[in-house]
C-alpha cells in the first residue's frame, strides 16, 4: 500500500511539473546569440532556401536544431509559439525517456526519481524557454543511450548522427561508441566501420566550416576563443583553460542541489557527499545486482565531454545539462548502494525530504521565470534578448531617434538587426579604441552600441569614458550608446 502511495505521489509530482512546463510556452522569441542562427536557419530551411542566416551560409553550427524548429515555423508563421512548443515537449520527452532507460537497473522508483529530479531541474526548464541545440541535444543522446541499451546498432548509429547533427558535442558520444566498437570481443570490422560513420560526418561539416572560415578547431585554438585577431593560444594558455575548468565543479554542485548551496560557506561538505554518492553509484552500475550494461560507453563519453568543454572555458551551466540525467542516475545508485550495505532503510525518509525540498525550491524558482518571462517590457515587440533589457531599449531608441539610414557598429549586429531592422557591423574585438573607430570609418558608421554584460564591451566602455573620438550618446544601467566625434 505505501508503495503504491509513493508511485501515485510521483506521478503526481510529474504530472504538476508537466503543467508548468507547458503553461510556459510563449509567443515571443527569448533571443540569444546562438538562437539568433537556429532561428533564422529554421526560417531559411522553412522557405526551401537551404540553411542560411540572413542570406549568408549559417556558420559554425550543425542544421539539426534548425531543421526540428523549422516545422514550428512551416505550420505557425511566425512560429515562435510553436518552435517554444516542440523545445518544451522534448524536454518532457526526455524526462520520461529516463524513466525507461533507468527503469532495470534502478527500478521503477529510482528511475521515476530520476525522471523526476530533470523535470525539477531549474537550469533545464530555463533552457526549455529558449531556442537553443540543448534540450534536443539532451533528448538525442538519451536516446542513443537506449538504443545502445536494447542492442539496435542501425538505430544507435542514426540517433548518434542525428545528436551529432543538433550540437556538435555529440562527436563526443559518437568517439565513445566507436572506442566501445574497437574493445569489443569478438572484434568485428563491420561494426567499427558502422560506428565511424557519425565521426566522418562531424568532420565533413568541421571541413565545411573551416572552408566558410569559422570553426571549432579554429575557434578553440585562439588565444581568445572566436577573437580571429587574439592570435593562437600556445601550451601554457590551453593548460591555463583546463585549471580554469575546475569551476565547473561548483556549477555541477548548483545544478544538481537547484542552487541550495549557492551561498553556503560550508558548501563543500555537501559537495563532498554528492562525490562520495556519485562514486557508490558508478560502482554499484559497474558491478552491482543489476549492472547498467551501458556504464563503459558512457564512461568514455563523459572523459572526452570533460575534455571537450575544458578546452572552451569559461565555465558555462547550459554545458552541463545533457549530463544532468545521467549523474542523476548515479546518485540514485549511489544512495541504493549505501542503503543495501548498511541495511540502513530509515535514510529513505531523509531522502524523501531533502527531494521534495529540491523539487520545491525548482518549483518555486520555475515559476518565477515563468513570471518574468510573461512581463514583456517591450509591448508589441515578438523578440525580446532577456537579460539584456537595457541593450535592447538602448538599440530601440536608437531605432527611433536617428535617420533610417544609419546604422551600428556592435558585438552582436545580427541581434540588433532583428529587434530594429537596420543592419549593422562588428566592431573588432580586443582592439584599443583608435583601431575601433577606424573600422567604423571605413564601414560608413558612426554609433557604438555596448551591452555591459559582455565582457569586451565593458573593456571597451572604459577605455572609452575619456577618449575624445567618442561621445556617449545615451547610457543606461547595462548598456551604452557613442557616437563617433569629428
Amino acid at each position: 500500500m505505501a508503495r503504491r502511495g509513493l508511485y501515485v505521489a510521483l506521478a503526481a509530482a510529474f504530472l504538476v511539473f508537466a503543467a508548468l512546463y507547458l503553461n510556459a510556452i510563449r509567443p515571443n522569441w527569448k533571443i540569444t546569440p546562438d538562437s539568433m542562427t537556429y532561428v533564422e536557419g529554421a526560417k531559411s530551411l522553412a522557405a526551401g532556401q537551404g540553411y542560411r542566416e540572413f542570406g549568408n551560409p549559417a556558420p559554425l553550427f550543425p542544421p539539426g536544431t534548425s531543421a526540428l524548429l523549422a516545422a514550428g515555423w512551416l505550420f505557425g508563421h511566425p512560429g515562435y509559439r510553436l518552435m517554444n512548443a516542440e523545445v518544451m515537449l522534448a524536454a518532457l520527452a526526455a524526462a520520461a525517456l529516463c524513466f525507461f532507460l533507468f527503469r532495470k537497473t534502478l527500478g521503477n522508483t529510482g528511475s521515476a526519481t530520476v525522471a523526476l529530479l530533470c523535470l525539477g531541474s531549474t537550469a533545464i526548464f530555463s533552457a526549455s524557454t529558449y531556442l537553443l541545440s540543448d534540450i534536443f541535444y539532451l533528448l538525442l543522446s538519451l536516446g542513443v543511450f537506449w538504443c545502445y541499451q536494447r542492442g539496435h546498432s542501425p538505430a544507435t548509429i542514426l540517433c548518434t548522427a542525428a545528436a551529432l547533427m543538433v550540437r556538435s558535442a555529440g562527436l563526443c558520444l559518437a568517439a565513445a561508441l566507436f572506442l566501445d566498437a574497437l574493445r569489443r570481443r569478438p572484434f568485428r570490422w563491420t561494426a567499427v566501420l558502422a560506428h565511424s560513420l557519425p565521426i566522418g560526418l562531424a568532420l565533413l561539416w568541421e571541413w565545411r566550416n573551416r572552408h566558410l572560415g569559422m570553426s571549432y578547431s579554429a575557434g578553440y585554438l585562439q588565444a581568445e576563443p572566436w577573437v580571429p585577431a587574439s592570435g593562437h593560444a600556445g601550451p601554457a594558455a590551453l593548460w591555463a583553460r583546463f585549471q580554469e575548468s575546475l569551476g565547473y565543479g561548483r556549477v555541477l554542485e548548483d545544478l544538481l542541489t537547484n542552487g541550495w548551496t549557492a551561498e553556503l560557506t560550508w558548501a563543500i561538505l555537501p559537495g563532498l557527499i554528492l562525490i562520495a554518492l556519485l562514486i557508490a553509484g558508478i560502482v554499484r552500475l559497474s558491478r552491482g545486482p543489476t549492472p547498467w550494461p551501458t556504464l563503459p560507453v558512457t564512461c568514455l563519453y563523459l572523459a572526452f565531454y570533460a575534455i571537450a568543454i575544458g578546452a572552451a572555458p569559461p565555465p558555462e551551466v547550459r554545458y552541463l545539462l545533457p549530463l544532468l540525467p545521467l549523474f542523476f542516475a548515479f546518485l540514485t545508485s549511489g544512495f541504493q548502494q549505501v542503503v543495501a550495505a548498511t541495511g540502513a532503510r530509515w535514510l529513505f525518509a531523509p531522502a524523501a525530504l531533502l527531494v521534495t525540498l529540491y523539487l520545491v525550491a525548482g518549483f518555486q524558482q520555475d515559476l518565477d521565470l515563468a513570471a518574468f518571462d510573461r512581463k514583456n517590457p517591450f509591448p508589441g515587440q515578438s523578440i525580446r534578448f532577456s537579460g539584456n533589457e537595457d541593450f535592447q531599449r538602448i538599440a530601440l531608441w536608437w531605432q527611433s531617434n536617428t535617420p533610417q539610414t544609419e546604422s551600428y557598429a556592435c558585438q552582436h549586429p545580427g541581434i540588433v538587426r532583428l529587434l530594429t531592422g537596420r543592419e549593422g557591423v562588428h566592431y573588432p574585438l580586443s582592439q584599443p579604441p583608435e583601431k575601433v573607430r577606424l573600422a567604423m570609418q571605413v564601414a560608413h558608421t558612426r554609433y557604438l552600441l555596448l551591452n555591459l554584460k559582455s565582457g569586451d564591451d565593458r573593456k571597451l566602455s572604459s577605455l572609452l569614458q575619456d577618449h575624445p573620438g567618442f561621445h556617449l550618446l545615451r547610457s543606461e544601467r547595462k548598456a551604452q550608446l557613442y557616437e563617433l566625434v569629428d
